[in-house]
């Protein structure tokens, strides 16, 4: 597999074993973040920033709100293609 999943899924006629496995990829990627986000440090910054009643703390909650939907949907796809994995 290429550095890059999204270059897999780009290339002519990739399949199944290729979507397979850029979905486990991003859902691996984005539970990095996820876990980044979940960090003291993160939620201390977000803290600081909610008191200070800082302009970015709306666009970052967007930010976080975004990306635990597109874990989910990377999740949840890997879940559903894991299936194809046999055939």
């Amino acid at each position: 597999m290429a550095a890059d999943p999204v270059e897999e899924l780009t290339k002519s006629n990739p399949g199944p074993s290729e979507e397979i496995e850029f979905w486990a990829a991003t859902a691996k990627n984005l539970d990095a973040v996820f876990v980044q986000l979940q960090s003291e440090k993160v939620r201390r910054v977000l803290r600081y920033l909610d008191r200070a009643k800082s302009t970015y703390t709306a666009p970052f909650g967007k930010l976080c709100k975004e990306m635990f939907l597109a874990r989910s949907k990377a999740r949840s796809n890997q879940k559903f293609l894991r299936a194809l994995k046999p055939w």
